[in-house]
């Protein structure tokens, strides 16, 4: 079976090809049309964009199995003490549910592990979309049980590559985001 540990879109793959797709929705709508369907897991949460404009609609956050994407984004206008906040918050619920955490991390790999540590996250810990070092990866897998996710954007970059080549194969997935 193929792992699409990421995707915001869900798709229809020919009846012949078993795709397990970890569906990352934003609205109770998106629950209902997909909670059903074969080969899916949900996940929800507050990504760092949306901070600002919406808040964590704890009702879908309990009907997920995956709580993320969650996470802490430099490169966006939001105060970091904001986002590292709502981060915690719902990585507090995650661990009290239960529940493993798909983690979106823009230049903030070192806030983030200082949350993991800080919650004493137990769970699994997908940081989807990883362009950090081998180094950095390596760090994580001693913080958390991490594991990671890249697309075709990420290995286009040869330091990704590299990155993906030299983790433990169990630790790795493939994903498709926005794609």
């Amino acid at each position: 079976m193929i792992i699409d540990a990421h995707t915001h879109k869900y798709r229809e793959y020919p009846d012949n090809s078993e795709v397990l797709q970890v569906v990352n929705i934003q609205s109770r709508a998106e629950f209902e049309s997909l909670k059903n369907k074969h080969n899916v897991i949900l996940s929800y949460g507050l990504h760092p964009w949306l901070i600002d404009d919406h808040n964590i609609d704890w009702s879908l956050l309990h009907d997920v199995s995956i709580v993320g994407e969650i996470g802490i984004d430099k490169a966006i206008n939001t105060p970091i003490d904001k986002q590292i906040a709502i981060f915690e918050e719902q990585l507090q619920y995650a661990k009290e549910s239960n529940k493993d955490v798909i983690v979106h991390c823009v230049r903030a790999y070192n806030e983030v592990q200082q949350s993991l540590k800080k919650i004493n996250f137990p769970n699994r810990v997908l940081f989807h979309a990883y362009r950090s070092t081998l180094e950095m990866a390596q760090q994580l897998m001693r913080c958390c049980d991490a594991y990671f996710s890249f697309g075709s954007r990420e290995l286009s970059f040869p330091k990704c590559q590299y990155v993906k080549e030299n983790l433990p194969q169990e630790r790795v997935f493939w994903e498709t985001d926005n794609e």
